[in-house]
């Protein structure tokens, strides 16, 4: 029995012939005859085994088969056992040319705005079936297209040498490779991949701030244009982040460019840091962008109450100080003393305040000396987060 007899892949002039029998396999033949025309155009009789045993084994034409044309071929195997059983499969012959391309030379392959065309050339060859010889493919179609890139392919007809080139444009950045669709006598054939990267055009984007100081939730508008060396980049998104003086930042507003590349949108910052207007280009051709501008936000901090009173020897002060969602840690209350026909206060202590009641209010409280003279709690802030305050004076006598 004959299971099968086509083309060996990798050597297709060669026919591979997988049988069996009860006996010793004595004798193959084939017989090949053209699908175009129905003539028998050869007879092989010369095999050799290639895997298996005699009884059961695959066969391999031993030299590549003769034609006079490439193409397709109806492959009649006979075979013949010792004990003179016969047996016969019709098969094919793919006698056709195996074709690939060179690496492709990519010239330039890294591009920019202005000059976006780059040179690909490359070699189409092919193996003839019948002696293995590797030759160039004249007058074959090839295209060529950038893997990741929009821009449409480009065809080119290789020359007699096999070689051809085209101008390709490159339109983002990818992988230029050819292709060669086949045709008769032929099989088609792919290259390897070259990669083409693009310089982008440096983008500009700039903010103003409405103002850079602000009390805790009120907003601060930004405003700005983004533009390339070509003119506005319109309709674009752009994203705004708060970030802290640390450089942690999260995404707080979005807006799109106008027609005339501006944009303007409104934040309200959280604390102090600063506000980053970023723009993430979906252009190859134009780069990234971004601009900061620096902001203060001032935490409200203020005294509800304060008191100093003399109980014989003894002058007690005390108060409450209140603060919005954010507060410092320790709060650090001074209390400071003005001498009768002075301008100047002198800190006589320093009382860290504690939570007074479920209301949110901070109460500090204090002995002092008895000196006669004006009295009040101040709250020395800090920098950037809160203003420093303080209660109205009391008079103690």
């Amino acid at each position: 029995m004959v299971y099968s007899a086509y083309s060996v892949e990798d050597d297709l002039g060669t026919l591979r012939v997988a049988a069996t029998a009860t006996a010793e396999i004595v004798a193959l033949e084939a017989h090949f005859v053209s699908y175009a025309t129905g003539q028998e155009v050869a007879v092989v009789d010369d095999f050799v085994l290639v895997s298996g045993t005699v009884q059961n084994g695959v066969w391999h034409t031993a030299e590549p088969v003769q034609l006079d044309d490439l193409g397709y071929y109806k492959a009649i195997v006979n075979v013949t056992d010792g004990a003179g059983d016969t047996a016969s499969l019709t098969g094919s012959l793919a006698y056709i040319m195996r074709t690939s391309f060179s690496v492709p030379v990519v010239n330039p392959q890294t591009v920019t705005y202005t000059d976006r065309l780059t040179q690909v050339s490359g070699t189409l060859t092919g193996i003839m079936p019948g002696n293995r010889e590797i030759v160039p493919v004249p007058g074959a179609t090839v295209s060529v297209h950038n893997y990741g890139g929009t821009a449409q392919p480009v065809s080119a007809t290789t020359a007699a040498d096999g070689t051809f080139t085209a101008s390709l444009e490159i339109t983002a950045p990818g992988e230029v490779y050819t292709y060669f669709p086949g045709g008769p006598g032929h099989l088609n054939a792919y290259s390897d991949y070259t990669p083409v990267s693009v310089t982008p055009e440096t983008s500009q984007l700039t903010v103003t701030a409405s103002a850079t100081e602000v009390d805790a939730g009120q907003s601060v508008t930004l405003t700005g244009e983004l533009t390339w060396p070509y003119g506005l980049v319109v309709d674009q998104m752009v994203w705004v982040q708060f970030c802290s003086p640390s450089g942690d930042c999260s995404q707080i507003a979005s807006t799109r460019t106008g027609t005339d590349g501006s944009y303007a949108v409104a934040v309200t910052p959280p604390q102090t840091g600063y506000l980053l207007v970023r723009f993430t280009s979906s252009h190859p051709f134009i780069s990234d962008a971004s601009a900061r501008s620096d902001v203060v936000v001032w935490h409200p901090a203020e005294f509800v109450d304060f008191a100093a009173y003399r109980e014989a020897d003894t002058v007690f002060v005390g108060g409450r100080i209140r603060f919005g969602n954010v507060r410092p840690y320790p709060i650090t209350v001074e209390i400071q003393y003005q001498a009768p026909g002075t301008n100047a206060w002198t800190t006589v202590t320093t009382k860290e305040a504690t939570l007074g009641d479920s209301s949110g209010y901070w109460v500090h409280s204090a002995t002092v000396t008895p000196d006669s003279g004006n009295w009040r709690a101040y709250f020395p802030g800090e920098p950037n987060r809160w203003r420093p305050t303080a209660t109205a004076l009391v008079y103690v006598g």
